[in-house]
């Protein structure tokens, strides 16, 4: 019986299951038998560190149309595409690493300033170009 982490990608989408054929954004839903795991293979560290799920039966409960820009590897669009779709071009691993580390160093740079008696009045989220239909 298939276990559900060789079913499941890290993005939660279909793996490479016979039969089944998902894309990236298509909903999918997952029937299965809960087990205990077997000794010494426990994380009580994760929340499901203690259960194995064995899948019975997987289904595609919605397929998603093709996005209009793709979300995984690095395609280079126009700007004015790529500002359209902000709320996709967000999910892209590069801009989402940049913006991650940016929030990082701001917050280090508020924490020494703090320390050494500066206080900022307000603070600002990192500057994003506005998103409108073209």
């Amino acid at each position: 019986m298939p276990n559900v982490n060789d079913l499941l990608k890290g993005t939660g989408a279909l793996g490479k299951v016979p039969g089944a054929s998902s894309g990236v954004d298509d909903k999918t839903g997952a029937a299965g038998i809960k087990e205990a795991l077997a000794v010494g293979t426990e994380n009580a560290d994760m929340p499901t560190g203690l259960i194995e799920v064995y899948a019975t039966g997987i289904e595609v409960l919605g397929q998603a149309a093709e996005l209009p820009l793709p979300v995984f590897g690095e395609p280079d669009y126009p700007e004015d595409i790529r500002l359209k779709y902000r709320f996709l071009d967000l999910r892209r691993e590069t801009l989402h690493k940049n913006i991650m580390t940016r929030t990082r160093i701001v917050a280090s740079l508020r924490h020494r300033m703090n320390e050494i008696g500066f206080n900022a009045v307000s603070y600002t989220h990192p500057p994003l170009p506005p998103t409108y239909s073209v």
